[in-house]
């Protein structure tokens, strides 16, 4: 009898101490589906965020180009001085010659970008404008001013490891620059529907 009883006794235990790890496991699994589970709510919202943050930017693109312009300037005039004064610097051609050169180049676009953005009843801003528009006619359109813009971004990003005002003013442009390409494309097929539309579409 007491053999059976510790028989039955060490049964037990050896079937007890396995029915231990799936209960470990379980909880294991329960974390993790709970750590994938906040992951994907946290990436959820963020897309949302940003789907809703480019919809806004958009909006007010739509409805407040002169504002759009605004902004333009502000960077362009921003840039302009920032880089101007790094113009000054002329003994770091000799230490990093690339960098100075491509400060030229975005003191250059910047001047450009002012001069385009810029209202032409200022004094000597018309007559600029015109050499402008008909030396670079591209810059005279919508979708020209916009790969410009993404151009000269693309400048200023570059310089992320060099110089961090840079990189926020090239983000910046490219932002812009890539809203106002979109806008223009969007405004030329809605044009061209209501082109078709006309010559289609029976009048009543």
């Amino acid at each position: 009898m007491s053999d059976s009883k510790n028989t039955s006794a060490s049964g037990a235990g050896g079937f007890g101490a396995p029915n231990s790890l799936p209960t470990g496991g379980s909880s294991n699994n329960v974390g993790s589906n709970n750590n994938m589970a906040a992951g994907g709510a946290v990436l959820s919202m963020v897309t949302e965020t940003a789907t809703r943050g480019l919809a806004e930017v958009k909006s007010f693109m739509e409805q407040n180009p002169s504002q759009v312009r605004a902004t333009v300037f502000l960077l362009a005039c921003i840039t302009s001085v920032y880089c101007g004064l790094g113009l000054f610097n002329v003994f770091s051609t000799l230490t990093s010659p690339i960098e100075y050169m491509v400060n030229c180049y975005l003191f250059i676009f910047s001047c450009v970008t002012i001069v385009l953005e810029g209202k032409s009843e200022w004094p000597g801003f018309s007559r600029i404008q015109e050499k402008v528009f008909y030396q670079a006619h591209f810059l005279s359109t919508v979708t020209g001013r916009g790969v410009f813009y993404l151009f000269q971004g693309t400048f200023g990003m570059a310089r992320l490891d060099v110089d961090m005002l840079m990189f926020l003013c090239g983000v910046g442009y490219f932002a812009i620059g890539t809203l106002v390409i979109m806008q223009s494309w969007r405004a030329s097929r809605q044009e061209g529907r209501e082109m078709l539309r006309e010559q289609f579409v029976p009048a009543p």
